[in-house]
């Protein structure tokens, strides 16, 4: 996890520090239940609630705002929001919610 306005040359730099891992998603196949569909309901549903456990803490303050200091050393209120999210096509299909294919 990163936030949006730290450049990319120091982004990328793991010896700058500017990502902090915040937890992992399992990955499994599954393969206990035989029927396709509800196999892959149960997959989204297992990655849906992994995300709701792991973004939980900060829904909140999506609406209400939090006092975070800036960089310049001003407190501003801050509405922190899930913006953006790396995967292939299919995962970014299962955030969203949509079809895909």
């Amino acid at each position: 996890m990163t936030i949006g306005n730290i450049p990319k040359r120091i982004r990328r730099k793991l010896s700058c520090h500017a990502q902090i891992l915040i937890g992992y998603i399992p990955v499994t196949k599954l393969v206990g239940i035989s029927n396709k569909a509800a196999r892959r309901r149960a997959l989204a549903n297992l990655y849906h609630a992994c995300m709701r456990e792991v973004l939980g803490p900060i829904s909140s303050y999506g609406e209400t705002g939090l006092e975070m200091m800036s960089g310049d050393g001003v407190w501003r209120r801050c509405h922190p929001i899930f913006a953006v999210f790396v995967g292939d096509y299919p995962e970014q299909c299962l955030v969203t919610c949509t079809y895909f294919n």
